[in-house]
């Protein structure tokens, strides 16, 4: 009966990271929506479509820039989750970071669980499935 319970654990712990890589590469597949009518020219448009994204694949610092890669591996670091929560955008003619309110909250829940849990990786995987649970429980609406 124990045995049993630890394979539903693990099962449980890799259904739920083969989801987030999933959740994260989805998101790096679709180019950006860019509203046409704010731009004065097709150059324009071309050129900002090209240069602006997330440069960097995992982990929960997020640089943006126009050094967008084709591919990520598929490994999982502690964070990616909360890549979901955040996206690269043109904003005053600079490529920048925007990050709702999820992926803060869901970035100091992740570092909370680094700092308690940095010597037990299993421990540190659950307490990160937690913020999970706990950011998609919060009725508060947030802007995405």
């Amino acid at each position: 009966m124990k045995n049993l319970k630890v394979f539903f654990i693990w099962l449980g712990i890799a259904v739920f990271f083969g989801v987030a890589i999933l959740v994260v590469a989805r998101q790096r597949v679709y180019a950006p929506v860019v509203n046409v009518s704010n731009f004065k020219n097709k150059n324009q448009l071309f050129n900002s479509q090209q240069s602006c994204g997330i440069e960097n694949c995992h982990g929960l610092e997020i640089t943006c820039g126009s050094h967008i890669p084709k591919i990520c591996s598929q490994e999982y670091q502690i964070g990616d989750a909360c890549r979901q929560y955040a996206r690269c955008q043109i904003q005053n003619g600079k490529c920048q970071l925007v990050k709702s309110d999820k992926f803060n909250q869901c970035k100091n829940c992740v570092k909370d669980c680094e700092k308690n849990f940095k010597k037990n990786s299993l421990k540190l995987s659950q307490c990160e499935g937690k913020c999970h649970l706990k950011i998609n429980q919060t009725k508060k609406a947030t802007p995405e």
